[in-house]
């Protein structure tokens, strides 16, 4: 736990047990600032909370290896969806012909596909450094 505030840091610290125990996870330290987190240089997801944020090391619940390639394969099949969709967009014959609405769902669909693409790829990016 990082939080500036006292106050937050002691009501996780009374509050542990009940966290630890919805969460099947442990309050390894709770700190001030990031810069005295031990787990701070361990590139690990982050939760913010009010008032803080929360540092779960990675590897300390998954298979870091696996996770790299599984989410590898997610950018994948999301880059195949997304260009799908652009090709099917870049027909003109689909766009001249289609009714209107089907043209904008897929219209919309390019747009998810690119805004997933990007979350994906900034994830990937965040834990595994490209």
């Amino acid at each position: 736990l990082i939080s500036g505030e006292a106050r937050v840091r002691s009501v996780v610290e009374n509050n542990a047990g009940l966290i630890e125990s919805l969460s099947n996870t442990r309050l390894a330290e709770s700190v001030a600032s990031e810069g005295e987190a031990v787990v701070a240089g361990k590139q690990p997801a982050v939760a913010l909370i009010p008032g803080g944020k929360l540092l779960v090391p990675l590897e300390d619940l998954i298979d870091v290896n696996q996770e790299r390639v599984r989410l590898a394969a997610v950018i994948s099949r999301k880059k195949q969806e997304l260009e799908r969709a652009a090709k099917k967009l870049g027909n003109e014959n689909f766009v001249a012909k289609a009714p209107p609405e089907l043209v904008e769902k897929e219209r919309a669909k390019l747009e998810q596909h690119n805004r997933e693409l990007a979350e994906l790829e900034q994830q990937y990016q965040r834990y595994f450094g490209g």
